[in-house]
């Protein structure tokens, strides 16, 4: 939570600052903030933190240096609790995409249209078989 008087931050409440923002700050940053109340935005600055407020949409953005900002380890080669895929995938998948296409020629008085009927599907996932197809 921050007050504000409608064009600067006036402070922060600590705790408010560490539960919403635990997984960005160092360990000295969270023991620093542990011990206050409050904050003010000068305070935070000596920290490697600045806050900076939008008056007219009431958006806080937040810029942090590399000296107060947590070490985050991100494993390439494995899948542990900190890395964990965004879901598994699908065992089928079906597309279907219809292209609607109408010409008109005004000099020679003709006009045409045309239907396409495009799509994909996929059985067994990322391992499985994948079909391309389309009527004209």
């Amino acid at each position: 939570m921050l007050a504000t008087d409608g064009k600067k931050i006036l402070y922060f409440q600590s705790d408010s600052l560490l539960s919403e923002l635990d997984d960005y700050f160092s360990s000295d940053v969270k023991s620093w903030l542990s011990t206050q109340e409050k904050v003010t935005p000068q305070e935070l600055q000596k920290y490697g933190i600045n806050f900076k407020l939008n008056p007219q949409t009431l958006q806080v953005d937040m810029e942090l240096a590399t000296e107060s900002s947590k070490i985050r380890q991100i494993g390439l080669d494995s899948l542990d609790s900190s890395n964990e895929p965004y879901s598994t995938a699908a065992s089928w998948s079906w597309q279907n995409n219809f292209n609607l296409a109408h010409q008109q020629y005004q000099k020679a008085d003709f006009s045409e249209s045309s239907i396409d009927w495009l799509g994909g599907a996929n059985i067994g996932g990322e391992n499985g078989i994948n079909a391309a197809y389309s009527f004209i």
